[in-house]
């Protein structure tokens, strides 16, 4: 199901920024009508503005309101010298009894207004209208009106349908007049209101053809066995983390791909499924060895842009995710379990070597082996590549705390358009004590949410709270900031709204924060240092 709106100039001016920054997945423009004074064609004022937004980003669709005043050739001919110039995907016929007589020359005369317009112009056709007309005074003129597709008006939670069409008999259901406009840059009416469609996945695909889901290029990206192939589904920084192992950025995943297919030369893989929307995926697949062997893995994907951001995967080979390591620093501890205050089971000293095991979940401590066979857990910032080790994490190198590559790995989530919640958002707004009436809906203000979220995701304890400005009370107060410290804003002129993210840096009149809800999504941008409160850390973390 897609969402989409549809404006005429009772919506009024337009912020295009906004719109374009939350487009809607289809946009329908009122183009015209006949004037009740003089009977003649006119062209809605708002016509000019509303006709080139989206254009190649949304489904473009027009409309014109049907006279019974004025013959069915005079505004089809009027209708699509007005509207040829401009691409549209598809048109409706707007039919409603408002300043019109809906008579048997009515409901002809807009069958035939539409096969005109199919035919000059090339694209398909819609009536537009509600279950009463249809009933009364279309359907009893002409059967054909079964077979047109319809756009239905119905303000309720299904489609109220003609009884002589399917329940699920539409392409359009405009099943909204109350959306609020602002949300896609529209001033709206005098209540600030915009119409509200869902559209017919089948009836989208004829304009917007899919191109196959992630799930499906990774699963053919496998199958020709070029770590090439499979790297370029991935974002410059992207994640890939195993049981074994994490990798960062394009050129590492390439080479632990390039590892994988040397170890298993002669395995194909099959998607067996995949479920999510917008930023994240999970997929089930299946590899088959040569000797008959298979095994299905379940993979989670986060998407930025349409490539893969962080993947989290149980895929892994025996010998092919060992990487080492050398000791950077005089000397370090090896602890029993990873944690500062775990007993000491044994000592390395500068530029030993050591293996990998495994990683904490905050990646903070590596659980490792030395040549000695003791096994045991380290701080990873002592820990250095080995050189022309290709095999090892360069993850290392990055001293940026837990949380903030978690909330890199988040870049690009957003909101949904229209009355859908995007599921990501309601996640971290459930990291909160936020009321589930408040959680659900990804409008709710959830900058707090995502901070919150990406904390507790680290390991560490946040506020609880969907409101900003309790971070001013969190952790301990920094006096300088440092790279991923909580950065709390007040928003005037409300003495009490605020925005929170995380530090990266700063110029001379912004810090640059990344932040959840900034344009409704998770972007780093920067915010005015004039709104600066306090910077945080936690209490029991050093770097």
């Amino acid at each position: 199901m897609k969402r989409g709106i549809d404006v005429s100039h009772h919506q009024r001016a337009v912020n295009k920024d906004v719109l374009s920054n939350n487009p809607p997945d289809f946009f329908v423009s009122r183009s015209s009508y006949i004037g009740s004074d003089t009977k003649m064609f006119v062209a809605d004022r708002r016509f000019a503005q509303n006709a080139p937004l989206l254009k190649g980003v949304a489904v473009r669709g027009v409309y014109h309101y049907y006279s019974s005043h004025r013959d069915w050739l005079y505004q089809a001919d009027n209708f699509i010298n007005l509207i040829k110039g401009h691409d549209f995907d598809f048109f409706a016929v707007d039919m409603e009894r408002t300043n019109n007589q809906p008579d048997k020359a009515f409901a002809l005369g807009a069958i035939k207004f539409l096969k005109k317009v199919e035919e000059v112009l090339g694209i398909p056709g819609l009536i537009y209208t509600n279950q009463s007309i249809y009933q009364s005074y279309l359907r009893p003129h002409s059967a054909e009106y079964d077979d047109l597709p319809l756009w239905i008006a119905s303000f309720a939670n299904t489609p109220s349908m003609p009884v002589t069409r399917d329940a699920d008999d539409w392409d359009i259901w405009q099943y909204s007049e109350t959306g609020a406009a602002s949300k896609w840059g529209f001033q709206g009416n005098s209540a600030g209101h915009i119409d509200l469609d869902n559209m017919k996945d089948a009836f989208y695909k004829k304009f917007k053809p899919q191109t196959p889901d992630i799930a499906e290029l990774y699963i053919e990206a496998l199958n020709t066995h070029s770590s090439n192939e499979v790297a370029e589904l991935y974002t410059h920084n992207a994640v890939h983390i195993t049981p074994k192992r994490t990798i960062q950025g394009k050129t590492n995943i390439r080479n632990w791909y390039l590892l994988i297919f040397n170890q298993i030369p002669n395995a194909t893989f099959q998607l067996k499924g995949s479920s999510g929307v917008g930023g994240s995926r999970h997929i089930s697949w299946e590899v088959k060895y040569s000797n008959g062997n298979s095994k299905i893995i379940n993979d989670t994907l986060g998407l930025v842009n349409g490539k893969i951001a962080y993947h989290f995967s149980r895929f892994i080979i025996a010998g092919a995710e060992k990487p080492k390591y050398t000791v950077d620093v005089n000397s370090m501890n090896i602890h029993s379990e990873a944690s500062i205050d775990s007993q000491v089971i044994g000592a390395l000293r500068k530029n030993d070597v050591v293996t990998l095991l495994e990683k904490s979940e905050d990646l903070y401590w590596y659980k490792i082996e030395t040549p000695e066979s003791i096994i045991g857990w380290v701080a990873h910032k002592k820990l250095a590549n080995v050189p022309g080790d290709e095999s090892a994490d360069d993850e290392i190198q990055n001293n940026d705390p837990p949380w903030l590559k978690i909330a890199q790995q988040e870049m690009g989530v957003k909101e949904y358009a229209g009355s859908a919640d995007n599921p990501r958002i309601v996640a971290y707004h459930k990291s909160t004590t936020l009321p589930e009436r408040y959680a659900n809906q990804d409008e709710t203000p959830w900058c707090a949410s995502f901070v919150n979220w990406c904390i507790e995701k680290s390991g560490y304890e946040g506020t609880d709270s969907a409101r900003a400005r309790d971070w001013e009370h969190w952790g301990k107060k920094l006096d300088t900031p440092r790279k991923g410290c909580i950065v709390v804003f007040k928003r005037p002129p409300s003495p009490t709204s605020g925005h929170v993210g995380f530090y990266i840096d700063e110029s001379e009149s912004k810090i640059r924060v990344l932040g959840g809800n900034q344009g409704h999504e998770v972007n780093i941008s920067g915010q005015d240092k004039g709104n600066f409160l306090s910077y945080r850390w936690p209490v029991h973390y050093e770097q």
